[in-house]
C-alpha cells in the first residue's frame, strides 16, 4: 500500500520591502495518514469550541488574542511540523521587485521547507523513502506563479522523484526517494479548513517569535524549520 501524507500550510507577514516585520514564514503540519490527520483534525475542533468560538468560522490569528493562539499551538504540538523563515532583507531586489517573481519564490520556500520536513521523517524513519508516496499538500489560496518552467506540482516531484540538475554550478541533487512518487496540490479557502487555520495559528506565532523575541510553545523533536535565503 502507498504511503500517504497529508500537508497543510498557511503563511504569516507579507513578502515585501515595505511590508512590516523583519521576516515572513510559511508554517504548517505534516500527517502521515489519514487516520492521524483525522485525530488532530477532532482535536484542534474541539479546542476551538473551548475558546468559545465556532468552528465552521473561521478563529483568524491576525486579531487574535496572543494566549488563544499559543494554547491552539500547543494544542497540535505533537503532530509533525515545519517552518521556512525568509529574512526579507536578504532576498535579492530583483525578486523583490516583481509580483511574479515573488510568487515564485514562495513556491520555493514551500518546496524548500517541505522538502527538509520529508528528508527529517525519512532520517528518522518514519517514511520510508523506498515506497511508493502519495503527498496530498493543502494550501492557504494566493497567486500562484506562472512564469516557471514548472508550476509547483510538477516541481516538488521532480526534486523529490527524479532530482535536480544545476548546469550553472554542475551540481546534481539527488531524489529523495526511489519509488514512485505522487503529489497532489490543492488551494484551500481557510475558512472551510480547520488545519489550515491551525497552520495559520503556527506561522503566526512563529512571525511573532523572530519580530518581537516572544518564546513559541511547540515541540521542537517534532518541529523542522529552515531559514532562507
Amino acid at each position: 500500500m502507498d504511503q500517504e501524507v497529508f500537508i497543510y500550510l498557511d503563511d504569516s507577514g507579507t513578502l515585501h520591502d515595505n511590508a512590516a516585520g523583519e521576516v515572513f514564514v510559511y508554517a504548517g503540519y505534516i500527517f502521515l495518514s489519514k487516520r492521524e490527520k483525522d485525530a488532530a483534525l477532532a482535536k484542534y475542533r474541539a479546542a476551538v469550541r473551548r475558546l468559545n468560538k465556532t468552528p465552521e468560522k473561521e478563529f483568524k490569528a491576525y486579531g487574535a488574542r496572543g494566549k488563544d493562539k499559543r494554547y491552539l499551538v500547543s494544542m497540535l504540538k505533537n503532530y509533525e511540523s515545519f517552518s521556512c523563515v525568509v529574512n526579507k532583507k536578504r532576498v535579492y531586489e530583483s525578486i523583490m521587485s516583481s509580483k511574479k517573481s515573488i510568487h515564485r519564490y514562495k513556491d520555493y520556500c514551500i518546496k524548500r521547507a517541505a522538502k527538509a520536513k520529508l528528508i527529517d521523517l525519512i532520517n528518522r524513519k518514519k517514511i520510508n523513502p523506498n515506497s511508493p508516496i502519495v503527498l496530498r499538500f493543502f494550501i492557504d489560496n494566493q497567486p500562484t506563479s506562472t512564469d516557471g518552467i514548472y508550476n509547483l506540482r510538477e516541481s516538488i516531484r521532480e526534486e523529490l522523484s527524479t532530482g535536480i540538475a544545476n548546469f550553472d554550478y554542475g551540481t546534481f541533487h539527488k531524489p529523495l526517494f526511489n519509488s514512485s512518487v505522487t503529489v497532489h496540490t490543492k488551494f484551500c479557502d481557510s475558512r472551510i479548513s480547520p488545519l489550515i487555520q491551525a497552520s495559520d495559528m503556527l506561522a503566526n506565532c512563529i512571525f511573532t517569535k523572530y519580530n518581537y523575541r516572544q518564546k513559541l510553545n511547540h515541540n521542537h523533536n517534532n518541529h523542522t524549520e529552515i531559514s532562507l535565503p
